[in-house]
């Protein structure tokens, strides 16, 4: 048995870290007080990454959806319902919480007032 991660691993890792990396500099950047923000989780570096996590999952499904097509040219209903739903789901997901980083926005500028 080998030790080491399987090369998608390696790469999910890496984009995690640059995605956590870039959020915070977003945070650093826009926010009065930066760093602090960002450590006593006033400022959240999800909204700043949400259109790219929604154009990742986006491509992977459309991906697995064209992999189930070219496996298996027999199954192009079920491939069309992994793309049609499982992009639809995955918009409506990335909605929900885009909303509820909005609502914790809102309301913490009510608590500035």
């Amino acid at each position: 048995m080998s030790d080491s991660l399987p090369p998608l691993a390696v790469i999910g890792i890496a984009v995690a870290a640059l995605l956590f990396v870039a959020g915070l500099i977003v945070i650093i950047v826009a926010s009065d007080s930066g760093l602090r923000d960002f450590i006593e989780f006033r400022a959240f570096i999800t909204p700043a990454i949400m259109t790219i996590v929604w154009v990742l999952g986006a491509a992977l499904i459309t991906l697995v959806a064209v992999l189930t097509v070219v496996n298996d040219t027999s199954s192009l209903l079920p491939a069309l319902l992994y793309f049609l739903v499982g992009n639809l789901g995955w918009r409506v997901f990335v909605e929900v919480l885009v909303v509820v980083f909005s609502i914790h926005d809102s309301l913490r500028k009510i608590e500035k007032k």
